[in-house]
């Protein structure tokens, strides 16, 4: 699938998604709290989403976030391999919660769990961010230097 979103719009709803969630949580409600956990998982799975469409590579459409996270490739640096680490055992989880937490009248997960994912989510989006920013520093430096080498600043 992938290249469907203008550059960026993934990422961008998926910080939407981080922010409901946590305006979910604070709430303190039960309810919510499922609302909570259904953004979580949309915030992750779109932010693993605008990766993959980043480096080119193609998916299908499924919100298993493990099978998506499989589709990373090596060479990606947005997501450091202890983050992936600590990440995937949560990218389990969050698959269920994609159906359950919208679907299953009985659904529920702790507080903790809750905020445990949000946590992850949050440290997702936050190297994404992080990313972004030093690729525009390096695109930044290299505009510098080339116009450093023009005839402008030449005698």
């Amino acid at each position: 699938m992938g290249g469907l979103f203008m550059p960026g719009t993934l990422i961008k709803i998926a910080q939407s998604d981080l922010r409901m969630a946590n305006f979910a949580i604070s709430t303190g409600d039960e309810c919510d709290l499922r609302m909570a956990a259904c953004h979580i998982q949309q915030a992750v799975e779109k932010a693993l989403k605008q990766i993959l469409e980043d480096y080119g590579v193609s998916y299908t459409k499924t919100h298993k976030l493990y099978r998506l996270s499989a589709l990373l490739p090596d060479s990606q640096a947005v997501l450091s391999r202890d983050l992936l680490a600590l990440l995937k055992p949560g990218l389990y989880v969050l698959t269920v919660w994609e159906s359950e937490s919208r679907y299953n009248t009985e659904f529920a997960a702790s507080r903790e769990e809750v905020l445990e994912m949000f946590s992850l989510a949050q440290a997702v989006l936050e190297a994404y961010a992080l990313f972004e920013k030093q690729k525009q520093e390096i695109e930044l430096n290299a505009a510098c230097v080339k116009l450093s080498e023009t005839d402008l600043f030449h005698d």
